[in-house]
C-alpha cells in the first residue's frame, strides 16, 4: 500500500527526572545512548524508522538535542535532513502535543514510538503502518499478543 503522505515519525529521546538506574549502570548521561549491539539505542530506532517505506522524516523530542547531534556515534543524525530535533517540554506527553501542534500544518501523519523500542526494525513498522493508514481511523494503537512478545525469550521479564 502507498501512503498518503510521507509519515512523520516522532521519537521521545529524554530522560525522566531523578536518577535512571540503567543509564547509570552503562555509564551514560541518559537511556537512549545505551550502546546495543554498538550502536546507541537512539540511533538504532532512527535507522529502522528511515529505512522503512512512507517514513518521511523523523523529529526527535529531547531536552538537550546537541547532545545527540555531538554524541560521536550519532553526528550522522544532524547530517541527515529527515532528521529533526524539537526540544523536549516538561514531561514526554507534552512533548509529544507541543510537537504535534508545531508538524499539524502539513498534514501527513504521525508516527510515535520511543528511543528506547532498540529492536525495532523497518518490517514491525511498516506491518503497523500499512493497515494503520489503511483503515482510515484518526488513531491507531499497536499492541503485540503476550505469546508473540515472549517467544523469543519466554523467561524475559515485561514491563
Amino acid at each position: 500500500m502507498t501512503l498518503p503522505l510521507p509519515v512523520t515519525a516522532l521519537v521521545p529521546a529524554g530522560r525522566r527526572p531523578g536518577r535512571d538506574p540503567l543509564a547509570e549502570h552503562f555509564g551514560v548521561s541518559f537511556k537512549a545512548i545505551i550502546p546495543v549491539g554498538g550502536e546507541p539505542m537512539v540511533g538504532r530506532v532512527v535507522r529502522a524508522l528511515l529505512a522503512t517505506p512512507g517514513i518521511g522524516r523523523v523529529v526527535l523530542l529531547t531536552q538537550e538535542p546537541e547532545l545527540l547531534m555531538t554524541h560521536p556515534d550519532l553526528t550522522w543524525l544532524a547530517d541527515d535532513p529527515r532528521v529533526g530535533f524539537r526540544t523536549s517540554r516538561e514531561s514526554i506527553s507534552a512533548s509529544v502535543l507541543d510537537a504535534m501542534a508545531a508538524l499539524d500544518g502539513d498534514g501527513s501523519p504521525l508516527l510515535l514510538t520511543t528511543a528506547d523500542h532498540a529492536l525495532l526494525t523497518p518490517a514491525m513498522v511498516a506491518s503497523f503502518l500499512t493497515p494503520a493508514v489503511a483503515s482510515g481511523a484518526d488513531h491507531a494503537v499497536g499492541v503485540g499478543e503476550q505469546a508473540t512478545q515472549l517467544a523469543p525469550e519466554p523467561h524475559s521479564p515485561r514491563t
